[in-house]
């Protein structure tokens, strides 16, 4: 039997401007947030949503941060728009509680892209062997 195997390589990482500061089809996107009960107010950030100010931008503490990521893929797959695959990236770090604008004002967005290669499962296995002592 000869096998295939589908290999996706990260790529391009970049720091967002904002959770909306990224493109369906096109990145993955991987949040960092602080835990809501964090944040303090200040009229200094502006929401991507409107031309209103953020009302909270995260205090610095040793309390909880949240993380999630969802690979390019994902989003499209699922029928998600933006606000849609942020959302859901939240509650997969681990929020149950409501979500907020301050909230998603507050999350750090990295994006990225995927670079996809198929090798057979024998060339996979030599190079894998080839690179195991590099591990």
């Amino acid at each position: 039997m000869n096998w295939n195997v589908r290999v996706s390589f990260l790529t391009d990482f970049e720091d967002a401007m904002s959770y909306l500061d990224w493109t369906v089809g096109v990145h993955g996107i991987q949040i960092t947030f602080p835990h809501p009960s964090t944040l303090t107010p200040n009229s200094g950030t502006p929401s991507p949503l409107s031309s209103a100010y953020s009302l909270l931008t995260p205090k610095v503490t040793k309390k909880q941060k949240f993380s999630a990521t969802y690979l390019p893929d994902v989003i499209p797959e699922q029928g998600w728009d933006k606000l849609d695959a942020v959302d859901s990236a939240i509650h997969k770090a681990g929020w149950t509680g409501k979500i907020t604008e301050e909230i998603r004002r507050s999350i750090k967005l990295r994006r990225y892209q995927s670079r996809k290669c198929t090798v057979s499962w024998d060339d996979y296995i030599e190079w894998r062997e080839m690179n195991s002592s590099e591990a």
